[in-house]
């Protein structure tokens, strides 16, 4: 109850026992009783009385009863984290900052998130209670209705699923309702951090692996996510085993063997390389190929050169 000051008279409350008083000339007291207003406390609607009494020290004081009645107006709802940033990683899903709605008056809510671009990705749906969360793919727009407990739990498990290489920024438009009192809104920033994709290609190798031949190596349907190919290098390696022990033998696209013996029974790959306008680099390894032996006819000296021999002389 509001107190004020009357001519001498100072009217108190005891907000400890609800007590108010004023003590003084008629004309005074009657001043602050028409002065004095009831506050109600936040949120509070309910019934209650006022015990009243007036005395003038004398004869037994005149007392009654006032009986009050509320009338509950509806308060929205309120809610954390609706303006909060977000950064997110290319490819990799992220769990959103938890939204927590409280409402005093009302024990349900609707809780609406809105991507400001439906092909960043999409939000995920599940079921809290008897309260199930959808999700428009085309509009954006995911939803959840009923009982505030179930609504938190949604939004508390909601993850953002970027679409495959989107690193892009966006907003997502949050919204918070009772179905009476307006909405709580705000926006939530998104950032997104790139990560480099491996390029994507096949890798050819014609010729024959054997003695003395040829292979050639050729990169077909080289494509990138995050940029143009800008260049691919080739590296031709031999090994003993064909999977350890790898050492470089020569760069280019085509590989000339040895036309002896050295590197008969051996293995030979090629690794074609990318480089992409961003410097990201990828690697494309070809299986293994045993170089393989070619007969070789046999030499002999002499067989053309010229003899001396004397009659009757064996020659050597």
């Amino acid at each position: 109850l509001s107190t004020a000051t009357s001519g001498a008279v100072t009217s108190t409350y005891d907000a400890g026992t609800g007590v108010w008083s004023a003590s003084g000339p008629i004309a005074d007291v009657n001043a602050l009783l028409a002065g004095v207003i009831f506050t109600p406390a936040l949120n509070f609607n309910a019934s209650f009385t006022i015990a009243t009494s007036v005395s003038d020290g004398v004869s037994p004081a005149v007392t009654g009863t006032k009986s009050f009645t509320g009338t509950a107006v509806n308060d929205a709802p309120a809610a954390t984290n609706l303006s909060s940033a977000e950064s997110y990683t290319e490819d990799t899903a992220l769990n959103l900052g938890d939204i927590v709605v409280t409402d005093v008056d009302s024990a349900n809510v609707t809780a609406t998130l809105t991507l400001s671009n439906a092909a960043a990705g999409a939000l995920s749906t599940a079921t809290s209670g008897a309260v199930t969360s959808t999700y428009n793919a085309a509009t954006g727009v995911w939803s959840a209705s009923g009982a505030i407990a179930n609504v938190n739990a949604l939004l508390a498990g909601v993850t953002f699923n970027p679409a495959l290489n989107f690193n892009g920024a966006f907003t997502v438009a949050t919204s918070v309702s009772d179905g009476v009192a307006p909405a709580v809104t705000g926006t939530k920033s998104f950032t997104g951090t790139a990560v480099d994709d491996e390029a994507t290609g096949t890798l050819g190798v014609t010729g024959t692996a054997e003695e003395g031949g040829s292979l050639l190596a050729g990169l077909t349907g080289a494509t990138d996510a995050d940029a143009s190919i800008t260049s691919t290098a080739y590296e031709w390696q031999i090994s003993d085993n064909g999977s350890t022990g790898w050492s470089n033998l020569s760069t280019g696209a085509t590989l000339n063997l040895a036309s002896d013996q050295s590197q008969v029974g051996k293995y030979v790959r090629v690794v074609a390389s990318t480089t992409d306008a961003l410097g990201g680099t990828t690697d494309f390894p070809s299986s293994a190929q045993v170089v393989a032996n070619v007969n070789d006819a046999p030499t002999a000296t002499n067989l053309s050169s010229a003899e001396s021999y004397t009659e009757d002389t064996a020659l050597n």
